[in-house]
């Protein structure tokens, strides 16, 4: 039987509710795991790996924790209202099922199983929407209605849309490495692994057939997606270089390697108002930090330079806000970019 991660999640439409968080932004430490924009204000996702809630979500001085015993692989979205939804994984052993239950505005709702950490997306109608891989290997879509509405009762969440958008495994390995929203359907960034190859595809209907990048034997490419309705955007490293890769919905990748050297973790992309932000962390000789770029334009420091910087995010709002998140210090550390 193989090692299941139960997915689940909460809708946070309280954020003032009491919790046992410390009462200071200032004082959360731990990693950044999720980013949004809701209205004009930026909403970062840290995982403090303690505690009944080890989640905490931070949104100017206001500290709410979510979570629960064990959880693991945060992720935090946001609908066209403004409405949070945190999700994260939770291991345990099983097969392929779900469940829900409700506790009342803001309660827990378990959204099901799958074998990896799940990607989170929200639809302007409150609708969550999580891409994992299902027993199969293959990579799932679950739609779970009215996540972001007043809760009253498990019924609600009993009608799960569930589908696959490929079906290749087990043969196939596939894991979700990110995951946007169209009107035409879901985009995942998809890491399919065999003991020959890897290859890192976008798959989901307009999605660009090329792969973005293929290596011999079992490897991690990881990278970043955004999408609009007229645009595709993906984020990666290649020789230790950032890469924008852009398309339109069923056309070709173009690619374009951004001035950066020595880079660590995976980038992160977003896109506003017709533009495409990247933002990654390098190694400099002033020790390091994180670099922001807008596509065709020149990059900048985001970060003071310093050891120990983590790996970015990006998020952009409907306000055409873009703000960049990272960990440095063991805080989660932002700025606005736009």
């Amino acid at each position: 039987m193989p090692r299941v991660i139960a997915s689940n999640l909460i809708a946070a439409l309280a954020l003032g509710a009491a919790t046992a968080a410390p009462a200071s932004a200032s004082a959360v430490r731990g990693e950044v795991a999720g980013l949004a924009v809701t209205g004009r204000t930026a909403v970062r996702l840290v995982d403090t790996g303690q505690g009944a809630r080890p989640f905490r979500l931070v949104r100017g001085r206001r500290v709410t924790a979510v979570g629960e015993p064990l959880a693991e692989f945060p992720a935090l979205a946001a609908d066209a209202a403004g409405h949070l939804i945190a999700a994260w994984d939770h291991a345990q052993s099983g097969g392929v099922r779900y469940s829900g239950r409700a506790a009342g505005r803001g309660g827990i709702v378990a959204l099901g199983q799958g074998t990896g950490p799940v990607r989170l997306a929200a639809r302007a109608d409150g609708a969550a929407v999580l891409a994992n891989p299902d027993r199969d290997g293959d990579i799932a879509i679950t739609i779970v209605p009215g996540v972001t509405r007043p809760i009253r009762g498990d019924a609600e969440y009993t009608a799960l849309k569930t589908f696959k958008l490929t079906r290749t495994g087990p043969l196939v390995r596939h894991f979700a490495a990110g995951l946007a929203l169209r009107r035409a359907g879901p985009l995942v960034l998809d890491l399919q692994q065999t003991r020959r190859r890897s290859r890192l595809v976008l798959v989901g209907r307009g999605a660009p057939k090329a792969a973005l990048q293929t290596a011999r034997g079992v490897r991690q490419l990881g990278g970043a997606l955004a999408a609009t309705e007229g645009r595709i955007a993906v984020a990666y490293v290649r020789r230790g270089r950032p890469v924008l890769a852009t398309a339109a919905p069923g056309g070709p990748w173009r690619r374009r390697v951004l001035p950066g050297r020595g880079v660590t973790g995976d980038p992160a992309v977003a896109i506003t108002h017709g533009r495409v932000f990247v933002a990654w962390a390098q190694r400099t000789r002033a020790g390091g930090g994180v670099f922001a770029a807008v596509a065709g334009g020149r990059r900048r420091r985001v970060s003071p330079a310093g050891a120990g910087t983590g790996p970015p995010l990006l998020a952009a709002g409907p306000s055409g806000r873009v703000f960049a998140a990272w960990t440095a210090g063991g805080r989660a550390r932002l700025r606005r970019l736009r």
